[in-house]
């Protein structure tokens, strides 16, 4: 099971969607190029163009961006494999060693892994299973 997966056969839905993302998105960036960069450039409104008839295809023929929607989840997908696993393992380990840290501040050892040199052996008595059946139902 993979956190993220590359969807080959998108749904309706989905390529509505994302082709209705495009405009808002685009239109940002239209705005954010005009203001700060030179409003005379043609790019701003060849990307507001294009956005623009991505998102009408979108919505009336969604089965014209399906080779955009792939396209992109394929960009994407390596982006979000590494984030995802830097966020598992930030939590995990974050979480961990907070909870081992606590515990080594109370005093507590699960593990029992501190050794008393008074003791004859380190064996730990253990109840032997009465009924077979036990080893079925491990949990």
């Amino acid at each position: 099971m993979a956190l993220i997966e590359v969807s080959h056969n998108p749904s309706r839905t989905e390529l509505r969607l994302f082709g209705g993302l495009w405009l808002p998105i685009a239109l940002l960036l239209f705005a954010w190029s005009t203001a700060r960069r030179h409003p005379e450039s043609p790019w701003p409104w060849i990307l507001a163009g294009v956005a623009v008839a991505a998102s009408l295809a979108g919505w009336l023929a969604p089965q014209w961006i399906r080779w955009i929607y792939v396209g992109a989840m394929y960009l994407a997908f390596p982006i979000g494999w590494v984030i995802s696993h830097l966020v598992l393992g930030l939590v995990f380990y974050t979480l961990v060693t907070g909870i081992a840290l606590v515990m080594r501040l109370r005093g507590r050892d699960v593990l029992g892994l501190t050794l008393d040199q008074q003791a004859s052996t380190y064996w730990t008595p253990h109840t032997p299973v009465t009924d077979p059946g036990r080893y079925f139902r491990q949990f």
